[in-house]
């Protein structure tokens, strides 16, 4: 009878699923960015996974607030919620994504302003200090 060792086996699903996971926590600000604005699109846009996403946001180490919106600067919509990273300084970065309500339909407006220090390389290519 042959004798079959479970541990290579353990290591390799192990290795897989740890790979998984540190690209899903090393996606960064662009990637999830993109994933943002393609539910907040969708036809029917799911909220909790927007929140989801937002709270997973890497923007400056801040957890992302959330609060009521009871008005809109757009006219025929009405506020919602609001999403959004406190900051006190003009150097701090600044996320904000208003929700917001026209005919129990909802839409979505997103601003940024991100700190972001980089150098240029001999090849001209971009690199990031501070990458968001």
């Amino acid at each position: 009878m042959k004798k079959y060792y479970s541990h290579p086996v353990f290591t390799v699903f192990a290795l897989f699923i740890l790979s998984i996971t540190t690209y899903g926590q090393t996606q960064n600000f662009g990637q999830k960015i993109g994933d943002l604005m393609y539910e907040m699109t969708a036809s029917q846009p799911n909220t909790e996974k927007i929140q989801q996403l937002l709270q997973s946001m890497p923007i400056d180490n801040k957890e992302v607030k959330i609060g009521n919106l009871s008005y809109s600067i757009f006219d025929g919509f009405d506020g919602d919620k609001m999403y959004y990273i406190p900051f006190t300084t003009a150097e701090e970065s600044r996320f904000t994504v208003e929700q917001l309500k026209q005919n129990n339909k909802l839409y979505f407006g997103v601003q940024f302003l991100l700190k972001s220090e980089y150098t240029l390389d001999s090849k001209k290519q971009v690199h990031y200090t501070n990458a968001n």
